[in-house]
């Protein structure tokens, strides 16, 4: 399978800068917020705007 069907078909996934900081600090606890009952929009919009903000960072480091 991975000798035949990767090389052809296999998609490599790109991970931006700064995702993973973004999601572990901002958007994955939001939706844990999302699960307790909180509100999406008490929670998300800040959530969003940070998450946004270490992206932009990491990309101008680049």
């Amino acid at each position: 399978f991975a000798t035949d069907y990767l090389p052809k078909h296999g998609v490599a996934v790109a991970i931006p800068p700064g995702y993973i900081e973004a999601a572990n600090d901002y958007i994955n606890p939001a939706f844990e917020g999302l699960a307790n009952g909180e509100r999406a929009e008490d929670i998300m919009p800040d959530a969003v705007r940070a998450a946004n903000e270490i992206l932009i960072a990491a990309k101008e480091d680049m």
